[in-house]
C-alpha cells in the first residue's frame, strides 16, 4: 500500500487518463473526419493518426508513467514484471476512464458525423477469424514496446517511441483496431455492442497467457513470483 500512498503513483495515473483521452480523441477524430471513408487513402491517413499519435503521447509522457495506452500493453509489462498489480489495475482503469471521456467529447461535438467511433466491422471473415487476427496484431505490438524498452538491451539507438508508433501504424494497415479499450469505450458510446466489439475482450486474457509464459522461459530466466 505503500506505492498507493505514493505521488509518483498517482501522477503516473492522471498521464494515463490524459494521454488515452488524447490519443482516443485524435484517433477517432481522423477516422471520421470526412466523408470519403471509402477511398483507399482513408486507411493510410487513420494509421498514420494512430501511429503518430501514440509516438508524440510516448515522447511526451513516457518519463511519467511509461505511456502504455493499451491495456496489452500495461499487462505486458505484469507479465514481464515490470509494474506491479496495483500499478498495472490502476493503469487500466485510467485508460478506461480517458478513452470513454474522449469518446464522448467526439460523439458530442460531431453527433451527425460519429456512426461508428472508429469501430472496425468484420469484411468477409469470421468473428474467429476477426480475433485470431486482433491477436496476432495486437501481440507484435507489445513485444514492440517490450523489446524497445528493455533496458539490458544496448542496441537499441533510435527513438523507442517512434518505433512504437510505427507499430501501431502497422496493425492498422492491417485493418485491425489494437486497442481493446477504443473499442470498448465506443461501444458504450453508441450502445451498440457487436460481436467484433465484444470479442476484443479476449485480446487482454490472450497478451496475459503469451506473455507470463514468454517472460518465464526465455527472456526472465531467473523469475521470481516474489517480486510482486
Amino acid at each position: 500500500m505503500k506505492e498507493f500512498k505514493s505521488k509518483e503513483f498517482w501522477r503516473a495515473a492522471l498521464a494515463e487518463l490524459v494521454g488515452m483521452t488524447l490519443f482516443i480523441f485524435l484517433s477517432i477524430s481522423s477516422a471520421i473526419g470526412n466523408k470519403n471513408n471509402t477511398s483507399p487513402d482513408q486507411e493510410v491517413k487513420v494509421s498514420l493518426a494512430f501511429g503518430l499519435a501514440i509516438a508524440t503521447l510516448a515522447q511526451s509522457l513516457g518519463h511519467i508513467s511509461g505511456a502504455h495506452l493499451n491495456p496489452a500493453v500495461t499487462l505486458g509489462m505484469l507479465a514481464s514484471c515490470q509494474i506491479s498489480v496495483l500499478k498495472a489495475v490502476m493503469y487500466i482503469v485510467a485508460q478506461m476512464l480517458g478513452s470513454s471521456l474522449a469518446c464522448g467529447i467526439v460523439y458530442g461535438a460531431r453527433p451527425s458525423a460519429t456512426d461508428a467511433l472508429g469501430l472496425n466491422t468484420l469484411n468477409g471473415v469470421t468473428p474467429s477469424q476477426g480475433v485470431g487476427i486482433e491477436l496476432l496484431a495486437t501481440f507484435q505490438l507489445v513485444l514492440c514496446v517490450i523489446a524497445v524498452t528493455d533496458k539490458r538491451r544496448r542496441d537499441v539507438t533510435g527513438s523507442a517511441p517512434l518505433a512504437i508508433g510505427l507499430s501501431v501504424c502497422l496493425g492498422h494497415l492491417a485493418a485491425v483496431s489494437c486497442e481493446t479499450v477504443e473499442c470498448l469505450s465506443s461501444s458504450c458510446a453508441l450502445q451498440c455492442f457487436t460481436s467484433i466489439s465484444i470479442l476484443r475482450c479476449s485480446l487482454i486474457t490472450d497478451q496475459l497467457h503469451r506473455l507470463w509464459n514468454q517472460s518465464r522461459s526465455l527472456l526472465w530466466p531467473g523469475f521470481n513470483p516474489e517480486q510482486f
